[in-house]
């Protein structure tokens, strides 16, 4: 009886330990993919930037009537790479870069967004102030996507 009671108190014990193995193994693998797929967003949000910043900059032609077209496209990236990161469900412990990230491709979207009304009503007077905030903007993006690499 009592080798019995042992033998039953090993395998609960191993079955535990096990559990709880397997579910730091998820956790650690849950993170990691969390982080890449936010890594993407970041680095997806920041070449857009960059990308509007050069139209913005090279108004006086470099892509003629393409231009328009160029940063709604732009618009369009940024609102997809922040969709699929608010689809996700950050593990607890990267709640406050979730959150961090949310927050800065919000002010991404709208300040594309901002930029496709300049570009489509040829608004020139607003580009100067779009591409400061625009460079303001993307460093701390950039920073983001760094962190998040490791």
């Amino acid at each position: 009886m009592r080798r019995t009671l042992s033998a039953v108190v090993a395998l609960l014990s191993s079955t535990a330990l096990l559990v709880t193995l397997t579910g730091c193994l998820a956790t650690t693998d849950e993170a990691a993919g969390w982080r890449e797929d936010a890594r993407v967003a970041a680095g997806d949000t920041h070449s857009q930037l960059m990308t509007v910043r050069l139209v913005l900059v090279e108004r006086d032609g470099l892509l003629g009537r393409y231009d328009a077209t160029v940063v709604r496209d732009a618009e369009e990236a940024v609102g997809t790479a922040s969709d699929d990161l608010a689809k996700s469900q950050p593990p607890r412990a990267l709640r406050p870069t979730y959150d961090r990230l949310t927050t800065l491709l919000d002010d991404a979207g709208s300040l594309v967004a901002e930029a496709r009304t300049a570009v489509g009503e040829r608004d020139t007077s607003r580009y100067a102030d779009l591409v400061r905030r625009i460079e303001r903007l993307a460093p701390r993006v950039e920073r983001m996507e760094k962190e998040l690499r490791g």
